[in-house]
């Protein structure tokens, strides 16, 4: 069986080691998940914002030789924050990291960086609303969704 790292932890492997986003998600914990979160656990996370990431779709294609590796995954960014201005400037910094990234090279996970992408991540879409918060009745939990189209080698293992 071939070595394989899901783009999941390659996103987050590759945000924890940008300086915007451990400065506004913090490092012990960093605060990126990559499942979504139970409601009330969102406003536990306080102080300071989180990041949750969801897998919304994978295009794949095929051809005479099979699946090929090259992947399209559709990734919903949620930023939460109890202030909405605070989420508002964590998904920026989300949105210029995610123009960083490539995920389709393992020299991207070098230090420093010595690949250029070639695939093109795309913003697809960006949302901002409100959910209710548990443990306050009295403020929502204020969400930025950022939808992403990323590209991705599946087979791509991190070292």
């Amino acid at each position: 069986m071939s070595a394989f790292t899901s783009a999941e932890v390659k996103l987050r492997t590759l945000a924890q080691s940008n300086a915007a986003l451990q400065a506004t998600l913090g490092t012990n914990p960093f605060r990126w998940y990559n499942r979504r979160l139970q409601q009330n656990v969102v406003a536990e996370v306080a102080p300071g914002a989180c990041v949750r990431v969801t897998r919304v779709s994978t295009m794949r294609e095929l051809n005479q030789g099979g699946i090929v590796d090259l992947t399209a995954i559709r990734f919903q960014v949620d930023v939460l924050d109890l202030d909405s201005e605070t989420a508002r400037a964590v998904a920026n910094d989300v949105i210029d990291f995610m123009g960083t990234i490539n995920l389709c090279t393992n020299q991207q996970f070098d230090s420093p960086v010595t690949s250029i992408s070639s695939n093109p991540t795309r913003l697809l879409n960006q949302t901002a609303r409100m959910i209710p918060n548990p443990s306050n009745p009295n403020g929502p939990v204020y969400v930025e969704s950022l939808d992403f189209r990323v590209w991705n080698i599946e087979s791509l293992a991190i070292n």
